[in-house]
């Protein structure tokens, strides 16, 4: 299997690398126990998709309205492989992508067709979502960019990518590439620079998806390292007072499975979303789930119906200053491609 979203879901599981800086396979991430269940989506193309759709003044197609909360997909957004985890940045949704026009044009920008970078699209003075274009080239490479967050004043960006060293693939001693969370901080020019990891990340585990607090001092991830409940687990660090970050701390068993727990979204009230595909209730693939983190006697409660479906459902995020309107990814029956990035309203 090529590397797409796979990637970014389950690190853990072995998948193939087609990589543009060697253009050849290399075994990508080590296997666990921890595995995806395979979902089926409902056959239709793309132009019934649109079609069927009732379409809105903010380009998206209405797609189900159930407990009182609307989820719509943003076709703006969507291309005919994979988009997904979106997060907000300077008044815009910043997203990981690996759909194109055309192979010519991936072929043109010397480009491998599965290669994820990272693009960005701007909302317009009444909030709808603009036309998205490639992110910063000094962000973007050869290597595979995936899901990343920002500190809450922007001048810092924790993004996840393929473990590298000035933009080239870094295979590990065991013959492996793994995911890294890199610390990036802008320049005078708006470009995000530097090649700093997070101290305790080493070279033989992956390390992803990151999600920054509010006040900047906590940072949940996921990871396969040693002392974890198998598979991916969701994982805190904490910035201390000389502004070093602490060896991390699982979040335990009222989070964490045998399996995998991915993506994670701290929201401005200590709110934790995730999704997981190792949980009792589950509808299939991986499900997104909440939990009040700061609470210790709190427990995880499953997203409302209308969130989860039998695909693959994940990368939550809601807009600042707002719990009730967000974004988040699936892979669902309906969608114009692989990935999809769905608008969400509670009411």
């Amino acid at each position: 299997m090529k590397l797409r979203k796979l990637l970014w879901l389950v690190p853990c599981m072995a998948v193939t690398l087609n990589l543009s800086a060697q253009n050849a396979d290399i075994a990508a991430i080590p296997s666990s126990k921890g595995k995806t269940k395979s979902s089926k989506t409902k056959k239709g193309s793309k132009e019934k998709a649109l079609k069927d759709a009732v379409l809105t003044s903010k380009s998206v197609m209405r797609t189900s309205s159930t407990d009182n909360t609307e989820i719509r997909n943003v076709s703006i957004l969507n291309g005919q492989k994979d988009d997904f985890s979106p997060v907000f940045y300077e008044n815009g949704l910043l997203f990981c992508s690996n759909s194109r026009k055309s192979t010519k044009e991936a072929k043109d920008n010397n480009k491998v067709p599965d290669d994820l970078n990272l693009k960005f699209a701007p909302f317009d003075t009444l909030g709808n979502v603009l036309k998205p274009a490639a992110f910063s080239h000094r962000t973007n490479s050869k290597t595979n960019e995936g899901p990343s967050c920002f500190s809450v004043k922007g001048d810092s960006m924790f993004l996840t990518r393929t473990m590298s060293k000035g933009g080239i693939v870094k295979i590990n001693k065991d013959g492996d590439v793994t995911l890294k969370i890199y610390i990036k901080t802008k320049d005078k020019e708006g470009n995000f620079m530097g090649e700093e990891l997070l101290p305790f990340e080493s070279e033989t585990s992956s390390y992803c998806h990151p999600t920054l607090s509010e006040d900047g001092r906590k940072l949940y991830f996921s990871s396969n390292m040693p002392g974890g409940f198998g598979g991916m687990d969701l994982w805190m660090t904490r910035k201390m007072k000389n502004d070093e970050w602490s060896q991390p701390i699982n979040l335990g068993a009222r989070v964490n499975t045998s399996k995998n727990e991915l993506f994670p979204f701290i929201s401005q009230k200590g709110m934790l979303y995730f999704s997981s595909n190792g949980r009792l209730d589950a509808k299939g693939g991986l499900d997104l789930y909440r939990i009040d983190i700061e609470n210790r006697t709190a427990r995880t409660f499953s997203m409302l119906d209308a969130f989860n479906s039998d695909g693959d459902d994940f990368g939550l995020m809601f807009l600042p200053q707002n719990e009730h309107k967000g974004y988040f990814s699936s892979n669902r029956a309906g969608g114009a491609g692989g990935d999809d990035i769905y608008e969400f309203e509670i009411k």
